[in-house]
């Protein structure tokens, strides 16, 4: 009997001691598995985190380069539509526009425009004079309307003589004009405008190679004069009629960037980015 219950006894105990066992190791198992589980989580989180910072980095640095060569292509597309304007400003140098001369059927439009010339404005010119001479724009139904003609001087001396003449057709129903690129014809129309307000200011006013030339008095009753600057009177307009300092600036302000961005690879992204 007594044997009985020490195996008994033993086996309880065994069983016991076995749960007990059973549990630390298990409760060591779950504490082993999170602590590696922790671990990998924290060597992952921070692979992940120096993967993401990598990836900006070079986000930053194609944004950079993106920024530059979108500078420069405007630069070179405005650099090249300044050239365009230069070349058709020196295209157009020689050539003046005069308006209202009476049109006829079969024409010889140059022997007009000597004879308007000669006639008219009393300066000797010939045939040789001219580079060419055509009427402007599709001919009229109406007799009444008559094209303006544009025609063209081997020397520009030639067209100053016409130029300098112009006033004797002031009153009449004729007009002489230069002829101008749409940038400049644009300019003019804002210049003429500021010009008129100039004058009903009381102002002598003039309009000189893209310019407004004003006249007025000084403290000893001299006339002086003055240019007007009609970028503070309207900031819509362009910045140059004859475009050879613009060439010069847009020039200069691309090779200041091209310099800064070899010094400093920091600049304003935003700004950069803000109509993309």
């Amino acid at each position: 009997m007594s044997n009985k219950i020490d195996i008994e006894d033993i086996a309880k105990l065994f069983k016991s001691e076995f749960n007990t066992f059973k549990q630390e190791l298990k409760i060591e198992l779950n504490k082993s598995i999170e602590e590696r589980l922790q671990k990998n989580k924290e060597e992952i989180v921070k692979e992940v985190s120096k993967s993401l910072e990598q990836a900006n980095n070079k986000i930053e640095e194609l944004k950079l380069e993106v920024a530059t060569l979108k500078a420069n292509l405007e630069e070179t597309v405005k650099e090249k539509e300044t050239e365009k304007e230069l070349n058709d400003i020196k295209s157009r140098r020689n050539n003046i526009i005069i308006g209202n001369i009476k049109e006829q059927v079969g024409e010889n439009v140059p022997e007009v425009v000597i004879s308007f010339i000669k006639d008219t404005l009393k300066v000797p010119t010939t045939v040789a004079d001219l580079n060419y001479a055509k009427r402007l724009g599709r001919q009229s139904n109406s007799a009444e309307k008559s094209r303006p003609i544009l025609f063209s001087f081997v020397s520009l001396l030639q067209k100053q003589k016409i130029l300098d003449n112009k006033k004797l057709i002031e009153g009449s129903l004729y007009y002489i004009k230069g002829d101008y690129t749409y940038k400049q014809r644009t300019k003019r129309a804002e210049l003429i405008k500021v010009k008129k307000n100039l004058k009903q200011e009381g102002k002598k006013v003039d309009l000189r190679q893209g310019k407004l030339i004003v006249e007025a008095l000084s403290g000893a009753g001299s006339r002086t004069t003055q240019n007007v600057d009609i970028q503070k009177r309207n900031r819509s307009s362009d910045d140059s009629e004859f475009p050879e300092a613009e060439l010069k600036k847009q020039k200069n302000k691309k090779d200041k960037l091209l310099k800064s961005n070899k010094t400093d690879k920091v600049i304003n992204l935003s700004e950069v980015f803000k109509d993309t």
